[in-house]
């Protein structure tokens, strides 16, 4: 995810604004994004909303496409199958190569990320400073954590880009997923990573992967509409 330490004020404020509006569903998946109506709304120029929006592009919630302007980043059902394809053959072999090489550090830090996820409020109901929903970025952190000790940096920078490209796709299809099963899958996988069983720990981890396209197939079969929610500030 892009960091916004290194923005000035305005775009700062305004990068917040759109990026907690796409994530709360108040501004839809393919919406189109205009930066002179957005700076009115906002009180800034066009030109900080449209670096605000340049900066989400990076984070897979806004596109730009040239001379149609930006949109908020479109959900479709080919466009998660292809992206959970690559996400099930890098993203397993990262984990494998973590259990191989991670050490009593690493089974620290995926315990410490395990339970703060578990302590996170629900998906889309509290946000940081930084306007970002403090359940997905535990979500994040849990599975950057399950990856971190791979051991090849251009590896595990593919799996975080990969993974913020769909968290659109999980927003929606988290309606569809069962709670209970969904935690139980991290706390295995937190479980074979402690047993050191790389064949046990790389299925569950494809399989929770899927689970997405699973629910969001759901989703899109029976109409379902993106989610709309009321975030609070922490």
């Amino acid at each position: 995810m892009a960091e916004s330490s290194d923005l000035l004020t305005p775009t700062k404020d305004a990068y917040r604004s759109v990026r907690t509006a796409i994530l709360r569903g108040g501004l839809k998946p393919g919406e189109k994004l205009s930066p002179s109506a957005l700076g009115k709304e906002l009180g800034v120029s066009a030109g900080v909303v449209r670096e605000a929006l340049t900066r989400l592009t990076a984070e897979y919630l806004v596109s730009a496409e040239k001379n149609k302007g930006f949109r908020v980043y479109e959900i479709t059902l080919d466009g998660l199958k292809h992206l959970s394809e690559l996400r099930q053959l890098v993203e397993p072999a990262a984990l494998a190569q973590s259990i191989e090489e991670g050490d009593v550090a690493w089974e620290s830090e995926i315990i410490a990320a395990h339970h703060r996820l578990r302590r996170a409020p629900g998906q889309g109901t509290e946000v940081d400073d930084q306007g970002s929903d403090v359940h997905m970025l535990a979500h994040r952190r849990f599975h950057m954590a399950l990856l971190s000790a791979c051991g090849n940096p251009m590896m595990l920078e593919t799996c975080r880009s990969l993974w913020d490209a769909g968290e659109l796709y999980r927003r929606w299809g988290a309606a569809r997923r069962d709670s209970a099963v969904w935690m139980k899958e991290h706390e295995d996988l937190v479980g074979h990573c402690l047993d050191r069983n790389i064949p046990a720990a790389t299925e569950l981890l494809r399989r929770h992967i899927g689970g997405t396209v699973e629910a969001v197939t759901e989703l899109l079969a029976t109409g379902g509409a993106y989610p709309v929610t009321e975030l609070r500030e922490e």
